[in-house]
């Protein structure tokens, strides 16, 4: 959408900007995935007590591994991104700064997705799905309305989506807790 409302130019700069910090985050984010989740599902069929002890020690671990990560490419990736990939680019380091608080909320959620499917509430899957599709639809359509400035814009999502991510990890909390109830 970004390429439709500001052209390809744009839309370089901030996919460049994103996957700068995206790709090693997402390497982590995806070991601490699959190693979630066997072990989530393995403790909510046991006992499913620990459930709750288990997904919260995986938020803090991802959040203690991506802030640095995450507060490093925000601070320096302004400075760095020219230097690696040319003045052109430079844009690309100011949109990786604006877009550092949506990476960082979703490199610590990503590994919780699998939190729904294990407690078998594809029901709240599904509601946080059509949650994320109205929202950044009617953030778009707002930014093409008003015809922000791009940086605004950036900035504008970067925040709806750290709304969204920390949204996606409560459902999941909240579907933990209810799961204990209802079960134990």
């Amino acid at each position: 959408l970004i390429s439709a409302i500001y052209g390809a130019e744009i839309r370089g700069w901030s996919a460049r900007g994103q996957k700068v910090m995206v790709v090693p985050l997402s390497l982590i984010a995806k070991s601490v995935s699959q190693v979630f989740f066997g072990e989530f599902a393995q403790v909510a069929n046991e006992d499913g007590k620990s459930t709750i002890k288990l997904f919260n020690k995986m938020l803090f671990s991802m959040a203690a591994i991506s802030l640095p990560i995450v507060v490093f490419f925000a601070i320096l990736g302004p400075k760095l991104i020219p230097i690696i990939f040319g003045e052109e680019w430079l844009e690309a380091g100011v949109f990786m700064r604006l877009l550092a608080p949506k990476i960082l909320l979703q490199t610590i959620a990503q590994p919780t997705g699998s939190t729904l499917a294990v407690l078998e509430r594809q029901d709240l899957h599904l509601l946080r799905e059509i949650l994320r599709i109205i929202v950044f639809g009617a953030l778009f359509g707002l930014i093409s309305y008003f015809d922000m400035p791009v940086e605004e814009a950036i900035l504008s999502y970067s925040i709806i989506a750290s709304t969204y991510y920390l949204i996606y990890i409560a459902i999941s909390y909240f579907a933990i807790k209810k799961e204990r109830v209802t079960r134990y």
